[in-house]
């Protein structure tokens, strides 16, 4: 089995909410016999990958920064954005050479919440709140839908290469 498929098929175990190794091989076996012939076995799948933990974050570094990270040190280092759009944001966002350096170099527009003793204070359209509601309510069902808060790793290395397979699954 190549390691491209073997990182394909943990971070499609992942997407799927398949918590158990065990069950994501009955199920290969039962629903797809086929493939169960050119598995290996679930133990030496495990070991390869840990092993490839390195490649998956190697992979992930394009688009997910640390949790120690603000998110607006992230939109400093994009190189492509869509041309003449708008960006939702939060107060935190609230930042002028951001703002300007953003639709300097790329026509965005980014769209922030005004702090109600900011001067030029203007309510923020009700639209814009509810899309910026979903976008919070999309990353906790995410949550929930890749169980994040349950793990069944038995070593270190084992639940690293689980929360690196989950989220490169998101």
């Amino acid at each position: 089995m190549a390691d491209l498929k073997v990182i394909a098929l943990s971070c499609t175990m992942e997407a799927l909410g398949i918590d158990s190794e065990n069950l994501l091989w009955s199920k290969i076996r039962t629903e797809y016999p086929k493939w169960s012939q050119s598995l290996i076995c679930r133990t030496r799948f495990n070991r390869r990958r840990r092993m490839l933990r390195p490649c998956i974050e190697r992979l992930q570094q394009s688009g997910i920064t640390k949790g120690n990270v603000h998110d607006i040190n992230f939109l400093n280092q994009l190189r492509h954005l869509p041309k003449g759009k708008f960006l939702l944001g939060g107060r935190a966002y609230r930042s002028s050479p951001l703002q300007m350096e953003l639709f300097d170099q790329f026509k965005v527009k980014l769209k922030v919440p005004f702090k109600i003793n900011q001067t030029g204070y203007r309510r923020h359209p009700r639209k814009w709140k509810s899309k910026r509601q979903m976008l919070e309510t999309f990353f906790a069902q995410m949550c929930d839908q890749f169980h994040l808060k349950r793990n069944y790793s038995k070593s270190y290395d084992g639940l690293v290469a689980r929360l690196t397979s989950k989220l490169s699954a998101i």
